[in-house]
């Protein structure tokens, strides 16, 4: 599931980062609040890349935390004020 060679360890590391430290959580308590609380849960996986300037040293690897913000509040391109 988490390819090691050289080639695809640090995508790995940042893969498994990202689901145990956010995805996990919010899977797990999505999950226990629609079994025990009085309102509908909504959960969202969010795979739109911004449209940010990459480089060498920063490829493109997909969304980011916190990228959905500025499109969950209305601007049309990261970073602009509505």
């Amino acid at each position: 599931m988490y390819p090691a060679s050289p080639e695809q360890a640090l995508r790995s590391h940042k893969d498994v980062y990202r689901e145990t430290g956010f995805a996990w959580a919010a899977w797990a308590w999505a999950h226990l609040q629609s079994k025990t609380g009085k309102s509908k849960v909504f959960v969202y996986y969010f795979n739109h890349r911004p449209p940010y300037p990459t480089t060498p040293e920063y490829p493109p690897v997909g969304a980011s935390h916190g990228d959905e913000l500025d499109y969950v509040f209305g601007r049309q391109e990261p970073g602009q004020l509505p």
